[in-house]
């Protein structure tokens, strides 16, 4: 508890706390932890901080890989009761599990409530989670890292990016530099949405609180944006409201090709990002989104077009 005054206070804001589960010694070596005492210290020091992993604001993927599921739900059905809720031990899913709150689950599970409680998927720079001189070359190259970016962001997760520091207690020029080249691949390909705000589409816009939403309250629709000129992509990227929830449970982005419309996108979820790579580069200047269906009324904040430098 003093310890964890100290990193509350003593070192600017925190933004969040990550309790590990990590046990390699379950069942030999038990230890009970005081975690309602822990949860309370932070809510009255830092209250805006999330309390992660064995906490109830947000949940581990379920692998050290970056990866999230196809499907990434971040409303995550629970039993039992909500105010005594502090880990995943209630889900009504276990959390390593592939469907953790498909409509299936909901109606075969037959939840007490419903949870905000997003994904974290971490990983490391290096292959392991400590800095070894040894492995300065194996550090993961700013292609690898834009991958994992896509498999984690990209999926309705959070990346955590481990960067161990040496025995000088700073971070090595192989690490800063992936870091670097990481950050510019990232700017490079995600920067600027080849849709160029047109016409007042909310989807364009790039304000995530504004969204094109199916008319009449329904659960799926379409829309067509278009654009001045020809463009050529091979990423798309789409974003819900998710101030509205995570309501989007499958989707299609089709390009006009002259004479019809051809389907270069079919996926699920979307909830914060859904990234898709094409096999191909596309050409067009019309594009159409489809959601095929929804929770409720979807409200789709972006659709963009990219591509890879």
């Amino acid at each position: 508890m003093n310890q964890l005054y100290e990193l509350l206070t003593q070192y600017g804001q925190i933004d969040e706390v990550w309790l590990d589960g990590a046990n390699p010694w379950a069942g030999q070596y038990d230890q009970p932890y005081q975690t309602t005492d822990w949860y309370d210290l932070i809510g009255k020091i830092a209250p805006h901080a999330n309390v992660a992993i064995n906490g109830p604001d947000i949940r581990w993927v379920g692998t050290e890989t970056a990866s999230g599921r196809d499907d990434e739900w971040s409303v995550i059905p629970f039993k039992g009761d909500p105010a005594s809720r502090n880990r995943d031990d209630d889900m009504v899913v276990a959390p390593e599990g592939g469907d953790l709150a498909s409509r299936n689950v909901l109606t075969a599970h037959h939840p007490d409530y419903l949870a905000w409680y997003p994904a974290e998927s971490d990983v490391s720079i290096r292959p392991g989670w400590f800095w070894h001189a040894s492995q300065d070359s194996q550090v993961k190259t700013s292609a690898k890292l834009l991958d994992l970016y896509r498999t984690s962001v990209g999926r309705n997760s959070v990346l955590p990016l481990n960067v161990p520091p040496n025995r000088a207690g700073r971070i090595s020029d192989p690490d800063t530099a992936a870091l670097a080249s990481f950050g510019q691949t990232v700017r490079a390909t995600y920067g600027t949405n080849l849709l160029v705000p047109s016409g007042g589409s909310p989807l364009t816009d790039e304000q995530l609180t504004s969204a094109w939403s199916p008319a009449d309250d329904a659960h799926s629709g379409e829309v067509v944006v278009g654009s001045p000129q020809p463009v050529t992509f091979d990423r798309v990227v789409l974003q819900e409201d998710i101030t509205r929830g995570q309501r989007v449970e499958s989707f299609a982005v089709d390009v006009w090709d002259g004479t019809a419309w051809k389907t270069v996108v079919q996926a699920g979820t979307i909830g914060y990002k859904r990234i898709e790579y094409l096999s191909v580069p596309v050409t067009t200047s019309k594009v159409r989104l489809r959601v095929l269906g929804a929770r409720a009324n979807p409200h789709v904040a972006k659709l963009g077009l990219y591509k890879a430098p």
